[in-house]
């Protein structure tokens, strides 16, 4: 139960796998994808496998460090949108377009004027 929901807590869930492929297959078969931490003796791989995981963050040899300017936010069923930086700021804006011409001036998209 603990590799398929969402677990919110102190909690260390320890598991061995054959391979990376099957490492990587095991974290991202699931509905949820808030974070990950992948901690490895080879950096190299650290960050191979954090790039694979399907999660709005990874940490890769380290665990928790958000920086201000850093966007935070989940993936699949752990939410949309991001937090903080500059993506998190368009969660509170509303853009609009407007485009504007010349009375008289057309593209003649649909065609010219009869």
């Amino acid at each position: 139960m603990i590799w398929n929901e969402e677990i919110f807590g102190p909690v260390l869930a320890i598991r061995t796998f054959r391979n990376e492929k099957d490492a990587i297959w095991e974290a991202n078969n699931t509905e949820y994808g808030l974070a990950n931490a992948v901690l490895s003796g080879d950096s190299e791989r650290a960050s191979r496998v954090a790039r694979h995981l399907d999660s709005g963050i990874a940490w890769a040899n380290c665990n928790q460090v958000i920086h201000p300017s850093t966007p935070f936010g989940g993936m699949k069923k752990s939410g949309f949108g991001r937090e903080f930086g500059e993506l998190g700021l368009h969660e509170y804006l509303n853009e609009k377009t407007i485009v504007e011409a010349n009375p008289g001036v057309s593209w003649w998209w649909y065609g010219k004027a009869v």
